[in-house]
C-alpha cells in the first residue's frame, strides 16, 4: 500500500517491525519469506495504480539489480495496464455511441411517422413523441421503436 501511495518503491524485511501485520508476518515466516519489494505502477509523476509485490527467501533482501529490474518490469505493465483500461474505456464510448447512433435512426423514423400522419413539422413530431413518453412514463426511444414496429407490422 505503501508503494501505490507514495509512488516509490519500498524494501521491507519481514519480522523487523513485528506489531504490524501480524498475520502476513507469521505467514511469510512459515514460507520462509525474508523480504519484501513493493514497487509501484506509475501512471504519471507522483501517481501509481498499484504495485508489484515480490518476495525473497534471501536474508539481505533485494539487491540493487533486482529493485532496478522491478522497476522496469513495472514501468512496462503501467503501460499495459493503461493501454488496457485506455481500450476498455474506447470500446465502452463507442458502444455507447452505436447505442446513441441506433436511438438517433429510430427516433427519426418514428418522428417521420408522426409528421406523416399528424401533417406536423419535425419539432412538433418530436413534442408529440416526448409528452407520449412522459405521460406513458416510457424512455422516448422504446415508445419510438414501437411506433416503428407496429408501422412496420411486426407488433
Amino acid at each position: 500500500m505503501e508503494a501505490t501511495r507514495s509512488a516509490r518503491q519500498v524494501q521491507v524485511a519481514v519480522g523487523a517491525e513485528p506489531d504490524v501485520w501480524p498475520l502476513f508476518q507469521q505467514r511469510a515466516q512459515e514460507w520462509g519469506v525474508a523480504a519484501v519489494l513493493s514497487t509501484p505502477m506509475v501512471t504519471t509523476p507522483g501517481s501509481a495504480m498499484g504495485a508489484l509485490n515480490i518476495y525473497t527467501h534471501d536474508k539481505d533482501g533485494f539487491d540493487e539489480d533486482e529493485r532496478r529490474t522491478a522497476e522496469l518490469l513495472c514501468e512496462q505493465a503501467a503501460m499495459l495496464v493503461g493501454n488496457a483500461l485506455d481500450l476498455q474505456t474506447v470500446s465502452q464510448l463507442n458502444a455507447q455511441l452505436q447505442q446513441a447512433l441506433a436511438s438517433r435512426e429510430i427516433i427519426g423514423e418514428a418522428k417521420g411517422i408522426i409528421m406523416e400522419r399528424q401533417s406536423c413539422t419535425r419539432d412538433e413530431a418530436f413534442d408529440i413523441l416526448r409528452r407520449a413518453a412522459q405521460r406513458e412514463n416510457r424512455k422516448l426511444r422504446d415508445l419510438a421503436e414501437e411506433l416503428v414496429l407496429r408501422v412496420e407490422g411486426r407488433k
